[in-house]
């Protein structure tokens, strides 16, 4: 296979045209044509490093998409209330950054319905629109309300819950388009069932934010509005994904598991081979490995070294007596060698780009998430 780019990978890029998305995925420097590789063979090559999207160093593992844990326990972006709009907390003066808040969350957002795998209700800002909803996979979405603020549209976001899903079942998504929805009747029923909370809830938040800012009369919090300006009369946005063929049954690949297996492969190997010299019979040895294995995943999640076999293999003598004959300290010393013998190991992720949909590539061996491995280093080979 021909390598079409190396490095740092982030979601893939989308642009609607004709109502069909283009996709195109940043790897490096490069930006990497991906319609164009639909019908074809290719490779994701992962060697275990990653670099916070923020501060640009390495992390062992990736939060909030991309980046290192002090990042991701520290940023405004990187915040709970990012997730959960209507938890807001700008006006009590503990947003993580003031200035960040005020560029981020206040400007326009939507209130958005969206059919992706069935109706959903969602949010986003201005200027992510379609985007958002390409990301989503949704076949058809529609605004349904402009508020200047994030705070504000978050709690008529979860107000409309009630009567609203506000999930997608990603592996339906995957499976093939939704039918299609009446977006508009959809939308005027759930608008006239909440009638009564509506302006309800404008006189809570608006209630809520000036307690807040009342107690903190040193914070200089920018004005709230709770003005919503419905979009009732907005047009329907159709969606179509370059997919030549949905699979059947959705089974997600996973770069951190592709290479946390290399590792697995190479210690279950000198496991087999101890037991082998122990002849158990066939019902203990197989309860023995695994334990072993479920005890080495579970640990080589937090640390691709030697280490998690080591305490894979003090949990499984514990648990069965005849495993007192086995030589740990000797056992131990060859997980480490083994892993130094082996040198690099990679998680690849490969097989026949059958389509594209959402940050979602449709192989013929399973699906990947390229938006999950945000800041990880990648190869990208094609044929």
């Amino acid at each position: 296979m021909q390598l079409l780019a190396r490095g740092q990978v982030a979601k893939m890029i989308t642009q609607l045209t004709d109502a069909s998305v283009e996709y195109s995925l940043p790897v490096g420097e490069e930006a990497v044509p991906m319609n164009a590789l639909i019908g074809r063979s290719l490779r994701v090559v992962y060697r275990g490093a990653i670099n916070c999207v923020a501060c640009g160093k390495s992390t062992k593992k990736s939060y909030s998409q991309g980046y290192c844990y002090r990042c991701a326990m520290t940023l405004p972006q990187c915040d709970s209330c990012i997730m959960s709009p209507e938890k807001c907390h700008y006006h009590a003066g503990t947003c993580r950054d003031s200035s960040w808040g005020e560029r981020f969350c206040f400007q326009d957002h939507y209130v958005y319905l969206a059919n992706s795998s069935g109706i959903k209700i969602g949010i986003t800002r201005g200027n992510q629109i379609p985007t958002r909803w390409m990301d989503q996979g949704a076949v058809q979405a529609k605004p349904v309300a402009r508020i200047r603020n994030r705070l504000m549209s978050g709690k008529v976001e979860d107000m409309f819950k009630a009567v609203l899903p506000d999930k997608t079942n990603w592996r339906n998504m995957l499976k093939g388009d939704a039918e299609p929805l009446d977006l508009d009747q959809l939308w005027r029923e759930a608008k006239d069932q909440l009638q009564g909370e509506i302006a309800a809830l404008v006189e809570k938040v608006e209630a809520e934010v000036a307690t807040k800012r009342a107690a903190h009369p040193d914070f200089n919090a920018i004005e709230f509005s709770s003005e919503i300006e419905w979009l009732d009369d907005s047009e329907t946005v159709t969606i179509a994904y370059p997919v030549e063929q949905y699979p059947s049954k959705v089974t997600s690949r996973s770069l951190d598991s592709e290479l946390e297996d290399r590792h697995r492969e190479l210690f279950e190997g000198v496991m087999q081979r101890h037991l082998a010299e122990l002849a158990l019979d066939k019902k203990t040895e197989k309860a023995v490995l695994k334990l072993f294995t479920s005890t080495l995943k579970k640990g080589l999640k937090k640390t691709r070294s030697h280490k998690p076999a080591i305490e894979a293999l003090s949990a499984v003598i514990k648990k069965e007596p005849l495993l007192a004959a086995l030589d740990s300290a000797t056992i131990a010393g060859e997980f480490a060698d083994v892993l130094a013998q082996a040198g690099e190991l990679n998680g690849v992720v490969e097989g026949v780009l059958q389509g594209i949909k959402g940050q979602y590539l449709i192989l013929d061996s399973g699906v990947i998430n390229m938006r999950k491995f945000t800041a990880y280093h990648i190869e990208l080979y094609g044929e």
